[in-house]
């Protein structure tokens, strides 16, 4: 299922263990740019990112004043899933 019509049914997806509690950031289902993503395209996506990756993601937020997700780095992981589709999409 499109990651977009998942609607905030929270827990009933295959993506919950990316998400934080319900109706925090990152919630999913409800960020546009993830809006046409299947849920198993961004699941695999996700499985691969890597710890250099997301300390490189959280040391950019340091860099930008930005503030980090405060989860676990599930907020990283869909900023870095975000930017590989957008570079695919390019291509």
């Amino acid at each position: 299922m499109k990651i977009g019509k998942l609607n905030e049914r929270c827990g009933n997806c295959e993506l919950i263990s990316f998400c934080t509690e319900p109706y925090e950031t990152p919630q999913l289902c409800v960020c546009e740019e993830l809006a046409d993503v299947e849920e198993q395209e961004y699941q695999r996506i996700a499985k691969s990112v890597t710890m250099a990756e997301i300390e490189d993601k959280l040391r950019q937020y340091e860099e930008n004043n930005v503030s980090p997700w405060d989860d676990e780095h599930n907020g990283a992981i869909c900023d870095i899933v975000i930017e590989k589709l957008i570079r695919r999409y390019e291509e």
